[in-house]
This record gives structure tokens, C-alpha cells and sequence, in this order.
């Protein structure tokens, strides 16, 4: 295999996450680990810029993220959550629910996600 078909391998171990954009559709999609996929030459791995609220592309390795995790005794502070509060499936490509822009909600621990696109 070359080293070009390896780059476009998203391997992701548990507790990772990836933010990839879809291009021929405009989607972003969460995809969270365990999990291992080929991506199609129109998928680009991006990440979240917060100083300009836009996403910009990156590379497979800096799009792969940790999930958030908050232990007993902590909260997280979730900006923009899902409207019918789901996260992103384990295992699984996610796609972007309807989400409560401008929303912050506080999640007791234990708890981890991973992080919906927005």
C-alpha cells in the first residue's frame, strides 16, 4: 500500500474523535472512535478555529481529537448543545443533529463525549 492510501486511513482509537467534512454534500460529520475507515478524496479532515467560528482543514493527525471528560465530582460546560441532547454515537459516523445555538449547559460527572461540529 502506499504511503497516499495511508494517509486517507482515519484510524481512531477510543476516546478519539474527528471532525471530517464532506465536501459533495457541504456536511461535517463526527466520526468516533473505536473506529477505522477509508476516506473518499472529497472527505477533508478539519478542526474548529473559535477566533474566526469557521472550520479549517488540517491534517488526518491534527484533526483527531480527545474526548471530553469530566470525572465525579466535575462538570463540563457544553456550548451549542444537541436539541433532543444527544452525542455522538461511539463507534460510529455521526451526523449533525439540530443543535441550540448560543445554548450553555452544565453536565455533572462522570460523563464523556465527544464534541458535536458547531
Amino acid at each position: 500500500m502506499s504511503d497516499r492510501g495511508r494517509e486517507r486511513d482515519l484510524v481512531l482509537a477510543p476516546n478519539e474523535f474527528a471532525f471530517i467534512s464532506d465536501e459533495t454534500k457541504g456536511n461535517i460529520n463526527v466520526y468516533v472512535g473505536p473506529h477505522k475507515t477509508s476516506l473518499a478524496n472529497t472527505d477533508q479532515p478539519v478542526v474548529f478555529d473559535p477566533g474566526s467560528k469557521k472550520f479549517v482543514r488540517t491534517s488526518l493527525d491534527e484533526a483527531t481529537q480527545t474526548i471530553s471528560i469530566a470525572p465525579e465530582g466535575w462538570y463540563l460546560v457544553l456550548k451549542n448543545p444537541a436539541r433532543d441532547n444527544t452525542h455522538p454515537r461511539t463507534g460510529a459516523l455521526n451526523n449533525l443533529p439540530e443543535l441550540n445555538i448560543g445554548r450553555k449547559v452544565n453536565i455533572p460527572g462522570p460523563f464523556s463525549f465527544a464534541l458535536w461540529p458547531g
